[in-house]
């Protein structure tokens, strides 16, 4: 990715990858912390900018191996606040 807003990011440098997976990752992490606090699936997807609750469970398959019911049952994000509230 190039341009004026992907300079700052510094890439791999700054996280280890690069700014697109970064922002997925980002997504999948408000969806799951949606999930957590009790939204559907559907209503995590479209928080986190995704179609639906199959396009969500499907890139978060293909990211995680993972169903995201799955994780979001036992995950916690340590050292950092919520990215959006879920209600």
């Amino acid at each position: 990715m190039s341009g004026a807003w992907a300079h700052p990011f510094q890439g791999r440098d700054a996280v280890g990858i690069p700014l697109r997976p970064y922002i997925l990752w980002l997504r999948l992490r408000q969806a799951t912390e949606a999930i957590q606090g009790g939204a559907t699936l559907t209503h995590a997807a479209h928080v986190a900018g995704f179609t639906d609750s199959s396009h969500l469970s499907n890139t978060f398959h293909r990211m995680f191996g993972l169903a995201p019911s799955e994780v979001a049952r036992g995950i916690e994000w340590v050292g950092e606040q919520p990215l959006a509230p879920t209600k």
